[in-house]
């Protein structure tokens, strides 16, 4: 996760649960393909 181009440290755990849940919704989505690259960009 970046924040302005910046890395946003997280612990380990809080960086595989937001990985596992945006993982999780990601592969409910038609169209998905184990091993593809996600890219989710907010502005």
């Amino acid at each position: 996760m970046k924040f302005d181009g910046e890395d946003v440290p997280m612990a380990p755990f809080i960086e595989e649960m937001v990985s596992g849940v945006i993982l999780g919704m990601v592969k409910a989505l038609k169209g998905y393909e184990e091993g593809m690259d996600i890219t989710i960009e907010i502005k």
